[in-house]
């Protein structure tokens, strides 16, 4: 038995040096291949996962600075297209997906901090084609735009809480242009009127309730023509409207970060 524990002793260095081979090694060709834990200069581990002539295959886990998971992805065998999970500091799922050539495609899912669904976007070729919807707590949908190559360009919609239209708004090449329209909770007409290049242009009609016309007003280019025509109420009233319109922000800047996507 002493010479059995002696003969083991001795060769603990020779099987931990073994088994340091097997990480982190290059092929013939200079490509990564087999499994890999890499830490970086900095003493942090970043990544680990399998390569094969070079890329990434099947499961890959990538860390935060503070030791929490950023992203778990699978990786077809060509390393090609990903299925990812991507994790905010605290390691809670923000948004999953798919990638293809290193570009989101399809649909992603981005979530609050307790894992409800945010957004519904559409992909293709890493921008966004299609639609995107925004989504409350309960999982109703707040609003629905429309993009052409991460450029909002058709029709967005808003909805109230109990799911009715609530407006609609005509979009091309990023700027409102076209019908406008908010509507009361039973369908009716509230405002009826039409952007041009992204000013207010033409006649605007506000409604009562009732569906009888409260006032009209005229524009030029985004110029109020007829401004006595709105009292002290009606113009605060207008201009917070106008102001609060709630448009999905630049999709560009705030795809990785939910919560700032929807101004948290």
């Amino acid at each position: 038995m002493i010479r059995s524990l002696i003969l083991l002793i001795l060769l603990m260095p020779v099987r931990l040096n073994a088994q340091q081979d097997t990480l982190n090694r290059l092929d013939s060709n200079g490509r990564k291949t087999g499994y890999w834990l890499y830490y970086g200069n900095t003493g942090i581990k970043q990544y680990e996962g399998y390569f094969l002539e070079g890329h990434p295959v099947g499961n890959f886990k990538r860390y935060h600075p503070n030791g929490k998971i950023s992203a778990l992805m699978e990786y077809d065998s060509a390393g090609i297209r990903v299925n990812a999970g991507l994790y905010d500091t605290e390691g809670v799922l923000s948004a999953s997906g798919v990638y293809v050539h290193q570009r989101r495609e399809g649909i992603w899912e981005y979530f609050s901090a307790t894992g409800k669904p945010l957004f519904r976007i559409t992909f293709s070729n890493g921008l966004i084609n299609g639609d995107a919807w925004r989504i409350d707590t309960d999982g109703k949908p707040m609003e629905k735009t429309v993009w052409k190559n991460s450029v909002l360009d058709g029709i967005q919609i808003t909805f109230y809480p109990e799911g009715p239209v609530q407006s609609e708004i005509s979009y091309r090449n990023g700027q409102a242009d076209g019908l406008f329209e908010v509507l009361y909770p039973d369908g009716k007409k509230e405002i009826s009127g039409q952007y041009a290049e992204g000013v207010k242009n033409g006649k605007w009609t506000y409604f009562k309730p009732d569906g009888t016309i409260d006032y009209e007003l005229s524009f030029r280019k985004g110029k109020l023509l007829n401004p006595e025509i709105m009292d002290q109420k009606q113009r605060k009233s207008f201009e917070n409207y106008d102001k609060n319109r709630g448009l999905l922000k630049d999709p560009q800047e705030f795809l990785d970060d939910p919560s700032r996507l929807i101004g948290r």
